[in-house]
């Protein structure tokens, strides 16, 4: 079972974001609500690692999350026919207002939005989950175990960036076993300066794409950084036969380049070039010649 007052904290800071999602929402302020739906699911994926759930309560933080992603892809465009505005009261109401209270069943209407994402959001989340990464040679014969993590925004002083890992496009999308993207940031002489992170496991999948729709706060501001470093993207899944993760391809983000507003990434294949930014450039091979790109979102906070 939950540490009540951990849990109860949590649970707090959870209720005062989806309020304000969901009043954004309702006034029809889509861009706002996005971002804060997106730090509410940033803020649950990373608080329920440090708390233990009963499977009861897993069970109701994998619902939220689930019809929260929903909400996110219907307002983004990628899910048409998906939950609205009003229904995200009711989630509101019925789940951050009263179950975590021990009140009321979520209600039937958002059941399919919950089942929909059953088995997904939930399974790299919770306290104690080890996942095999490649090391920093990037040899996919050389494994070690890590936690994979979501941090929170740094208080240094300076410009904040802020990256939502929106969707990958992969021919082979379904076949990907526990997808996610490793996010870093590397210097001129292409080291890692600052902590690596990982994004939640995917919200969905459709033909071609997976999409995560996961907040990720760089550990680097961006007055530190200069010419020739950059942020690095790395789509990695498990491999069942060498019971491993492997990285499937990679991209990058130049620091010239970073700047507020979605791009669209070219995959490279692997291995990931960790070099200087000439070498990067000069050595990179396409991952595909399909129109397939890993798609994000700047956020530049001052």
């Amino acid at each position: 079972m939950a540490d009540a007052s951990t849990l109860e904290s949590c649970a707090s800071g959870w209720k005062n974001l989806c309020s304000r999602a969901c009043e954004h929402d309702t006034w029809g302020q889509m861009e706002e609500a996005v971002e804060i739906y997106q730090q509410l699911l940033s803020a649950m994926h990373t608080d329920i690692k440090s708390i233990s759930l009963s499977m009861a309560q897993q069970a109701l933080v994998g619902d939220a999350i689930s019809c929260i992603t929903a909400r996110v892809e219907a307002l983004q465009g990628t899910e048409l026919d998906g939950i609205n505005a009003s229904q995200m009261q009711k989630l509101h109401e019925f789940v951050f207002v009263r179950r975590f209270a021990g009140g009321a069943e979520l209600p039937a209407e958002l059941r399919q939005y919950a089942a929909a994402g059953s088995g997904r959001t939930m399974s790299a989340g919770m306290k104690g989950t080890e996942v095999i990464e490649d090391v920093d040679t990037h040899d996919d014969d050389a494994t070690t175990k890590i936690e994979s993590q979501l941090l929170p925004p740094i208080k240094d002083k300076g410009t904040r960036i802020e990256v939502i890992v929106d969707r990958i496009g992969l021919k082979d999308a379904d076949d990907c076993i526990d997808p996610f993207i490793s996010v870093s940031v590397i210097d001129h002489r292409g080291k890692f300066v600052g902590k690596q992170q990982s994004t939640s496991p995917p919200s969905k999948r459709r033909p071609q794409y997976i999409n995560f729709g996961c907040l990720v706060h760089l550990q680097n501001v961006l007055d530190d950084m200069g010419a020739g470093w950059a942020i690095l993207f790395e789509c990695k899944h498990f491999k069942p036969r060498s019971k491993k993760i492997s990285t499937k391809c990679w991209c990058f983000i130049e620091f010239e380049d970073i700047r507020a507003g979605q791009q669209a990434l070219e995959l490279y294949k692997k291995p990931t070039i960790m070099d200087t930014a000439e070498k990067r450039l000069k050595n990179v091979k396409l991952h595909t010649i399909k129109p397939l790109f890993l798609h994000v979102d700047l956020k530049l906070r001052a």
